[in-house]
């Protein structure tokens, strides 16, 4: 674990000094952090790209080498293939440097889309989403949490902390998000993009005529005016942050191994499963619409954002009731 962390730290230091043009200490960096495993493929990747930009062609096509013995390798042709060339056919263009960092920074994004998950990934999300609640439970039941404090807002203060555990393990490779500030600033620009897609646009308009139409008012929510904030931070944000990569990011990239009518099919069942009592045909369908626009956008933040409007619209009606 340690071992882990202290790699993970030398990622994210590396790449920042990447990102600032410091590529002797961004390489200084990396190859810390491969002596922690030297066979990992987020640290010869990045060897490789700093390498390649020292000038360093027979040292990138190393470590290029090591990228494609990856047990994933194949899907990440497109990822490799433009820097194989460029080290084998050398230019000295720096505005075609830049473009291919450009575009491998995009392309990074789809390996954090199609990368897959295993089992344990499965059980340690859960663990990072659910555990902290259960503790909070066994501390009230103790009569060290107050007892005074609503079921709602224990859950928020629960999400406060197991959401920034979930995003973490979810980039904990340093492939796309080294820090909080590029984090933001690709959050930013990826919604932006979202929002000029007809297809998630037209998701969202069908997602708010259905609720309106057809949605449950009661929803099985017992709010307070004093729970309003709780169960606005709680539904509207950080649950389907949490929920969003459980589902749609771990579970659905182990599943997608199996092939996506399988694995449609098991997460439409297994959202409808999950809600419990409050279960309707309409966790199917929102299910399905999230894994849509998710396969074709590619990024988790397009069914995070489709599950907050989703809830946003419910407890804004719960709320007006």
């Amino acid at each position: 674990m340690l071992q882990f962390s202290t790699s993970r730290n030398l990622f994210y230091a590396g790449i920042i000094a990447y990102r600032s043009g410091d590529y002797l200490k961004s390489q200084s960096l990396f190859e810390k952090a491969l002596l922690v495993n030297p066979t990992d493929f987020t640290a010869n990747f990045w060897l490789l790209r700093v390498s390649a930009l020292q000038g360093n062609l027979e040292t990138a096509l190393l470590y290029l080498s090591v990228c494609k013995k990856w047990t994933t390798a194949s899907r990440l042709e497109n990822l490799l293939i433009p820097w194989e060339n460029y080290c084998s056919y050398p230019t000295d263009q720096p505005p075609q440097v830049a473009l291919l960092n450009s575009q491998t920074d995009k392309l990074l994004e789809h390996y954090q889309h199609f990368r897959e998950f295993r089992l344990i990934d499965i059980l340690k999300t859960i663990v990072l989403a659910y555990g902290p609640a259960i503790i909070a439970i066994i501390l009230q039941e103790l009569s060290i949490v107050p007892n005074d404090i609503s079921l709602m807002m224990l859950a928020s203060i629960v999400l406060l902390f197991s959401t920034p555990l979930m995003i973490n393990y979810y980039y904990r490779k340093a492939t796309l998000l080294p820090n909080i500030i590029v984090a933001f600033h690709y959050s930013i620009s990826r919604i932006r993009r979202l929002f000029s897609s007809k297809l998630f646009i037209y998701t969202c308009l069908v997602i708010l005529i259905g609720l309106l139409l057809f949605g449950n008012r009661s929803s099985g929510l017992d709010l307070e005016v004093t729970e309003n904030y709780a169960t606005i931070l709680s539904m509207v944000v950080l649950t389907p942050i949490c929920e969003e990569i459980i589902m749609r990011g771990v579970l659905y990239g182990y599943l997608k191994r199996y092939g996506r009518p399988l694995a449609w099919t098991v997460m439409a069942l297994v959202s409808y499963l999950t809600h419990g009592a409050s279960s309707s045909t309409w966790h199917i369908f929102l299910s399905l619409a999230c894994l849509n626009v998710y396969d074709r956008e590619k990024t988790i933040l397009a069914p995070i954002l489709i599950h907050s409007i989703n809830n946003g619209i419910i407890t804004l009606l719960v709320l007006l009731h």
